[in-house]
C-alpha cells in the first residue's frame, strides 16, 4: 500500500505552491535590497516553512521506500531544492519570475510523484520501455 496517502503529499505541495506564488508576487514590486529584506522576510519564512514541510513529507515516504521510489523522490527533491535556492538568489533581479516558475514546475512534478514502491517501479519500467522505442 501507499507509504503515505497521496492527499498528504498533494496538500503540502499546494501549500508550497501558494507561498511561492505569494512570494513571487510580492517580490516583483520591491525596489531595492533593503526594502526586500524588510517586506519579504515574513513571506520568505513562510516559503521556508512550506519547503521544510514538503521535505519532511518526502522523508516520511522515503523511510519505507525501495530503490525506485527512493531514487524518484531524491531526484525530484534535488531539483526542487536547486530551484528554491535559485529563487532566493533571484530576488531584485529580472530572473525572479522564471525562477518562481521553475519552483512551481518542480512542485507540480513532485505532486505527481509516486507514494508507493509499486507505482515507482512501474513508472521506472515504463520510462525504460519508452527509451527502447
Amino acid at each position: 500500500g501507499p507509504l503515505l496517502p497521496p492527499e498528504d503529499l498533494k496538500q503540502v505541495c499546494k501549500y508550497l505552491q501558494s507561498t511561492v506564488t505569494k512570494f513571487s508576487a510580492s517580490a516583483t514590486v520591491v525596489a531595492d535590497a533593503e526594502e526586500a529584506q524588510r517586506s519579504l522576510t515574513p513571506i520568505a519564512e513562510e516559503v521556508i516553512k512550506a519547503y521544510t514541510m514538503l521535505v519532511g513529507t518526502l522523508l516520511r515516504i522515503n523511510s519505507g521506500a525501495g530503490y525506485s521510489l527512493s531514487k524518484e523522490l531524491k531526484d525530484a527533491g534535488d531539483n526542487l531544492t536547486e530551484a528554491v535556492n535559485a529563487l532566493g538568489m533571484a530576488v531584485c533581479t529580472s530572473s525572479l519570475a522564471p525562477s518562481a516558475g521553475k519552483v512551481l514546475e518542480h512542485v507540480t512534478a513532485l505532486e505527481k510523484s509516486s507514494t508507493q514502491n509499486r507505482a515507482a517501479i512501474m513508472r521506472r519500467l515504463l520510462k525504460s520501455l519508452a527509451q527502447l522505442r
